[in-house]
């Protein structure tokens, strides 16, 4: 069954807000925790912290003076790595096996983007296909695109390395994420496909 989560609030015929709308204004009220004692910060249970949504392109703009060209590979590589550390926390997060277990990971993976988009943007995952190994990814005011500025070409490598990596862990399956509309381009929004590299390479 595909869960797909709806951002408008949903209500009982008698206007009372049904057990989805509580459960996520609940959760909404736990995702963030702070431990004043010890200076720290968690969010859905696991330890943050807090930086201004512009230290990736100052990352890029450093690895720029660094590497020159090969700075939004390595930005990408980077953010990958971090994607699968994110990943497979979601994939070690769910105990059923089988059927049960993709429309469960599919469901979190909804939950954990559309419901909190992680500072991304606004975020509308438009598909995911296990067999395939695909995904279509839509992003709205995407932070990575805005704090860039304009570019001919899409930009928006952290999201792109960070997607790929994310994915490869949901689909269990060595993937590529291509950004093929970007925000920096003028267009509305930035849209991600995620591709398997075994498909790639037939």
């Amino acid at each position: 069954m595909n869960l797909r989560r709806r951002h408008s609030l949903q209500t009982s015929p008698k206007g009372k807000p049904n057990a989805l709308d509580l459960r996520r204004l609940v959760g909404s009220v736990n995702q963030l925790r702070f431990n004043d004692s010890k200076g720290e910060l968690s969010f859905f249970g696991q330890k943050m912290i807090i930086l201004r949504r512009d230290v990736i392109r100052i990352m890029r703009d450093g690895l720029e003076r660094l590497v020159a060209d090969q700075a939004a590979p390595f930005l990408s590589y980077l953010a990958s790595g971090i994607g699968i550390h994110e990943g497979s926390i979601f994939r070690d997060s769910i105990t059923s096996t089988g059927e049960e277990q993709r429309a469960a990971l599919e469901n979190l993976v909804h939950s954990a983007f559309e419901d909190t988009n992680l500072g991304l943007g606004k975020v509308k995952i438009r598909m995911i296909d296990f067999d395939k190994a695909n995904a279509d990814i839509v992003i709205g005011n995407c932070f990575e695109a805005m704090e860039n500025g304009s570019s001919e070409e899409p930009n928006c490598m952290f999201t792109s390395g960070f997607l790929a990596g994310l994915f490869a862990e949901v689909l269990d399956k060595t993937v590529q994420a291509r950004e093929t509309r970007c925000i920096s381009q003028g267009q509305p929004e930035c849209e991600f496909e995620i591709t398997s590299m075994e498909a790639t390479a037939e």
